[in-house]
């Protein structure tokens, strides 16, 4: 499985790049819209046949965001984990927004099928002039 790359963009919280799916990327300025993707990214082994459940594919790091799981030295949950700050248990949170969100994939799917921009209209217009 391929991973995408990171590419910084002023403004932007993430970029991720699908590479070979020309005009797939995703530029991302809202911390909401990352909570939602990474839900998703969880769920791609899931939705591909994979596995039955997200926690039941070896690469994945979703048992480190829902279960707690040792964190590899790589892998920085800072940012989707802080969404959940100020809740008595942020992996447990984030594993219940997993499965609530499942429930909304499949609108999603539509939309990353040919690539968006998440943000405010000042962002997308500066992130298409580019």
């Amino acid at each position: 499985m391929s991973r995408g790359w990171r590419i910084e963009y002023e403004g932007a919280l993430y970029h991720l790049l699908s590479r070979g799916n020309e005009g797939s990327d995703i530029f991302i300025d809202n911390e909401a819209y990352l909570l939602q993707l990474s839900y998703y990214i969880h769920r791609n082994p899931l939705r591909g046949g994979i596995v039955k459940r997200p926690a039941g594919y070896r690469w994945s790091s979703y048992k480190v965001y829902a279960y707690d799981r040792k964190t590899p030295k790589w892998l920085s949950t800072n940012l989707i984990l802080s969404q959940f700050e100020g809740e008595q248990d942020r992996h447990k949170n984030y594993l219940a927004k997993v499965q609530k969100y499942a429930q909304e994939e499949k609108r999603l799917l539509e939309d990353l099928r040919y690539g968006f921009i998440v943000g405010t209209s000042q962002f997308a217009e500066k992130i298409r002039k580019k």
